[in-house]
């Protein structure tokens, strides 16, 4: 299942990088939105094409149904097991057992006997530390899937990722409270892929590997 995970992102961002750079692509019967003017609201780029976190779930999905192998499922908006605490300050995100309320996961692939074999999160662009902090909390929960036998992946798409970009991204992460006391839980992989050519790309961390700064 890993394999078929991996094979499904990388053939997602080449066709995301055909439709930013083509506006369409043979791989897909999406088409992206442009935005009005031909330049995005309070944004000095000069892109004219929208690639949003729906537009890399529709695009994941449609490939993850030409990898997914016999007997597997997927499941979208799937409901948490657990509760959760989100703060409307940001400041607490945790899985609570007396409180709380359910929250949902963007997909889930599931087996024939509907057990959660890998858990899948998706980001457009720099979200916020508390919008980041309440996908990763659910995703580094071992309550959620099969414990360690459910692979977990938090996917984030951006239109440009620079220096600059990555180390927001990294602070945005080890600045929060939350994020140490998840180290005893389970892996999550990130990945977090540019649609500009020649960028580099990253696939950050599991559980015990550090984030770091480039300098």
């Amino acid at each position: 299942m890993e394999e078929t995970i991996k094979n499904a992102i990388e053939k997602s961002f080449e066709i995301l990088k055909e439709l930013k750079k083509k506006g369409f692509s043979k791989e897909t019967k999406l088409i992206i939105p442009v935005y009005q003017n031909n330049k995005r609201k309070n944004s000095e780029s000069e892109d004219e094409i929208r690639v949003s976190e729906q537009e890399l779930r529709f695009v994941f999905i449609e490939q993850l149904n030409k990898f997914l192998p016999e007997g597997f499922y997927y499941s979208i908006e799937t409901p948490t097991k657990c509760p959760y605490k989100f703060s409307e300050n940001g400041k607490v995100c945790e899985p609570v057992r007396n409180e709380g309320q359910s929250g949902n996961f963007d997909l889930t692939i599931q087996n024939e006997k509907k057990q959660i074999v890998a858990i899948v999160e998706f980001k457009s662009k720099s979200a916020s530390p508390h919008s980041y902090a309440k996908d990763l909390c659910k995703l580094w929960n071992r309550e959620e899937g099969l414990g360690n036998g459910t692979l977990r992946y938090f996917i984030n798409v951006f239109e440009t990722m620079e220096r600059k970009t990555r180390n927001r991204f990294v602070q945005k992460i080890n600045n929060n409270n939350w994020f140490k006391k998840q180290k005893e839980d389970v892996d999550v992989f990130v990945v977090c892929k540019s649609l500009t050519e020649h960028q580099e790309e990253f696939e950050f961390f599991d559980k015990d590997s550090k984030l770091k700064e480039v300098s």
